[in-house]
This record gives C-alpha cells, sequence and structure tokens, in this order.
C-alpha cells in the first residue's frame, strides 16, 4: 500500500512541476526549416512546429496539415498559432540556401480551436497526467527531429567549415623509392565554422531537459541520457592560475568548477540517446583531405601522414569520443571555431576572404616519387 501511495505521490508531482512548466497551454519546439530565402525558411521552420504539435494532439485522421496546404494557409496557421519564436542560429550555405533553427512556442488551444473548425477531433481533453505524457511524447520526438535536421545540416556547413594549408618545412629525405617531404598542416576556423558551432550549442542547448524537467523525469522513473561536450583545449588567454594554484578569469577568483563550466565542460540532458559516433563522423569526415604534388603540367596524388592517420586520405579528428560509458565528447579548440564571428552571423561562402584563427597545427610528411621529385613545384590539399 505504502509503495502504491508513493507512487501516486510521484505522479502528482510530475504532474505538477510539468504541468505548471507549460500550463498545458503551449509547447515550445525547436525546428530547423532550409529554403532559398531566410522567410522561406521561417516559414518552414514554424510549419514543421505546427505539424509536430498537430500529430500529437489533434486526430490522426486531420488533413489540415499536409502537402496540399497552401502558402497563404501557412501563414495564416502560423500567425494565429505561432505565439512568438526565437531565432537561434541563421547560415548561408554553399548552395546559397539558407537555414534557420527556430524555438517556436505553438498556443495548444487555439490550435485545437482551428482543428475543431475544420471538423478536426482533439485529443487535448483530458486529465492533467495522461495530458502531461503526451506532452513529453511531443517533446521526445522534437528533440529526435531536431537532432536528425542538425546532424543534416552539418553535412552540408562541415566541408566549408575551415580553410586548409600546408608547407614544406624542410629537406626531402630519401625513403625507398620515393623522398620523404617534411611538411607542417594547419586547419584555420573560418566565419562558417563559428556559424557551425553556434547552431551546435544553440539546438543543443534548446532541446536539452531543465533542471525542472529532470526532476520529473527521476520522479517517474524514466531514463533520461546525460552527454558532456568538453573543450580539450580551454583557451588560456582569459584565464590565469598563481603560484597556490588559485584560479582567475579576467582578474576575479572563480573555483575549479566554475573553470570547467564556464570553459571546459558542457552537459546536455536528452530525452533519447544521443547518438555519439555518428556526430562526430558527420564533423571529422569534412576534415579528411588529399595532398597533391603539382608537377610542370600536371599534378600527382601523394601518400602522406599526419598525427594517426596515414595513406592516401589524411585527416584530423576534430571531435573524439573520450567515454562510451559517461556519454562524453572532446571537441578540439572549440572557443576558437567561433572565434573570428559574432552570434547572429550568416555563414560566408568558402571562397569569400574570411578572417581565420589556427584551430589545429601539427606536422607530419608526404611521400613523392624519386622520378617525380625533380618537377615538383608545390604541395596542395584537396577537401571534400
Amino acid at each position: 500500500m505504502k509503495k502504491i501511495l508513493s507512487f501516486l505521490a510521484a505522479m502528482i508531482i510530475a504532474a505538477t512541476t510539468f504541468a505548471k512548466e507549460s500550463e498545458l497551454n503551449e509547447v515550445t519546439l525547436t525546428t530547423i526549416g532550409t529554403a532559398p530565402s531566410k522567410e522561406q525558411a521561417v516559414n518552414q521552420a514554424l510549419r514543421s512546429a505546427i505539424e509536430q504539435a498537430f500529430g500529437t494532439f489533434i486526430s490522426a485522421n486531420t488533413k489540415i496539415v499536409n502537402d496540399a496546404l497552401t502558402k497563404d494557409e501557412i501563414v495564416s496557421l502560423s500567425s494565429g498559432n505561432i505565439k512568438n519564436y526565437e531565432e537561434l542560429s541563421c547560415a548561408t550555405l554553399s548552395n546559397g540556401n539558407t537555414t534557420v533553427s527556430l524555438r517556436a512556442t505553438v498556443s495548444i488551444q487555439k490550435l485545437t480551436t482551428y482543428a475543431k473548425s475544420h471538423g478536426s477531433q482533439c485529443e487535448f481533453a483530458g486529465n492533467t497526467f495522461a495530458q502531461n505524457m503526451k506532452l513529453r511524447e511531443l517533446y521526445r520526438q522534437n528533440e529526435a527531429k531536431a537532432i536528425e535536421n542538425l546532424l543534416e545540416q552539418l553535412e552540408l556547413m562541415m566541408p566549408y567549415a575551415f580553410q586548409y594549408s600546408i608547407n614544406i618545412t624542410g629537406e626531402p629525405k630519401e625513403y625507398g623509392s620515393s623522398y620523404k617531404v617534411p611538411v607542417s598542416f594547419s586547419l584555420n576556423a573560418t566565419e562558417n565554422s563559428g556559424a557551425v558551432m553556434l547552431l551546435i550549442t544553440t539546438t543543443l542547448s534548446s532541446v536539452s531537459l531543465s533542471e525542472a524537467e529532470q526532476a520529473s523525469y527521476r520522479s517517474t522513473n524514466t531514463a533520461y541520457y546525460p552527454v558532456t561536450i568538453a573543450n580539450s583545449n580551454p583557451p588560456l588567454d582569459k584565464v590565469q592560475r598563481d603560484a597556490y594554484g588559485r584560479i582567475f578569469d579576467n582578474g576575479k577568483e572563480i573555483s575549479q568548477g566554475e573553470y570547467i563550466k564556464r570553459y571546459h565542460e558542457k552537459s546536455y540532458y536528452f530525452r533519447n540517446e544521443f547518438p555519439l559516433e555518428k556526430f562526430c563522423k558527420v564533423i571529422n569526415v569534412a576534415t579528411k583531405f588529399k595532398v597533391y604534388a603539382v608537377l610542370d603540367n600536371s599534378r600527382m596524388k601523394c601518400q602522406c601522414k599526419f598525427v594517426d592517420r596515414q595513406g592516401y586520405e589524411c585527416g584530423i579528428n576534430l571531435v573524439e569520443i573520450t567515454s562510451k560509458y559517461e556519454k562524453k565528447i572532446s571537441i578540439k579548440n572549440s572557443h576558437l571555431w567561433a572565434s573570428s564571428t559574432h552570434s547572429k552571423s550568416h555563414a560566408k561562402k568558402k571562397n569569400v576572404p574570411q578572417k581565420t584563427s589556427t584551430v589545429i597545427s601539427t606536422g607530419g610528411y608526404v611521400l613523392v616519387n624519386k622520378e617525380n621529385m625533380n618537377s615538383v613545384r608545390g604541395l596542395e590539399i584537396e577537401h571534400p
């Protein structure tokens, strides 16, 4: 009997916590839209928010929100049912399209009134706990969709997020049938990389469970999944340590925990398991490259080695899984990614000169066939 009462009490606490937070009148969803213009991208993102809310609270038989919905109708529907929205990030892709990430608040009451006037059956009525379970499922699905959209946008943006450079640093040495040419390789962040980092941080922050939501999940023994993203090389220009090991940020003493929180680690709490490996792969694939020796009238693909990769295709891992068990990811010099951009700026196209900051600089070597060595005029990099 005590166990039953404890369970019911937990249900009441969870329902009260969630009900107070959402007031059961509105939902706030994170959506991404991509289109030829910013206006179209915003409308696409707002439409996605409405469709997701419809799918949860309106009967599955409704045909209001579908591909046949006209432009005027979606604008009308958005203006009446989107209470407000916040632009999280905006970037121009290499193909000229604009991608916009929004946090949109949808009025459930207005949405159900609109649906009923069009003959749809609403499923929002019911006890508070049942409503909260619908909200919880909506947020779970929205989180999954937002992260899926994030990965799709990263695949488009990452190939143009960095500039690469390679320089010969010493005299070639014989190495079997080739010459081993010592080189240095640099990966430089541009404004594009700032837009990438902004999209990552704003999207993950917007879908992450709040402290109140975490408490609600714990009270009902519902699993959620923490993920920590760390900066493997925190900035040193703002932070100093004295002879006693005390930490100062811009002259003000802070604790070790505060230092980690500000500059080293950021934890997110998700309703679904976060796709760690896919996230890392999407980012790291974009830093793969090939090295060519430029000859008199042609160029030749070379074997090379940088860090731990060698062969005809090399690269540097910007993101690494440091602990699968603890769900930890480390991003190299993430504070430098956004050092050349303002928080709301658009990403520039790849051919536009941009201010850069060096994220990674490392040494390695390139192998050039002896028979071609005298014709080599330089080295160049080709990347995705």
